[in-house]
């Protein structure tokens, strides 16, 4: 059983990967980033996150990125977890591009902001 729960951790984005158990999820909202179609480009540093993200505050221009930010915390263990998937919204679809993985509270203004 506990193989089961850690292969389960790992291909769920929403389970702890310490106690392989559901993590609740603490907060969620979207932004947008500046840049449009056939102008992506990959930033793992967080900073460039909190410099960039704007929230979304009607509806969403077409072209333009989204970032979903969810943040997750455990329940047993207390392990807080904020994730950013990035995608570009066209016709009701979500075009993938990346998601990260933020462990360390390095988003924590984001989550303070109202």
């Amino acid at each position: 059983m506990g193989l089961f729960r850690k292969l389960k951790a790992v291909l769920r984005d929403d389970w702890c990967g310490t106690c392989q158990v559901p993590m609740d999820t603490t907060f969620q909202r979207i932004y947008t980033l500046p840049m449009t179609v056939g102008h992506y480009r990959a930033h793992k540093n967080p900073a460039y996150y909190l410099e960039n993200l704007r929230r979304v505050s009607g509806e969403i221009m077409p072209g333009v990125y989204v970032c979903e930010l969810t943040a997750y915390r455990c329940p047993d263990c207390g392990r807080r977890v904020v994730r950013l998937c990035i995608y570009l919204p066209v016709r009701g679809n979500r075009k993938f591009e990346d998601t990260y993985e933020f462990t360390h509270g390095e988003l924590d203004e984001l989550l303070r902001q109202p």
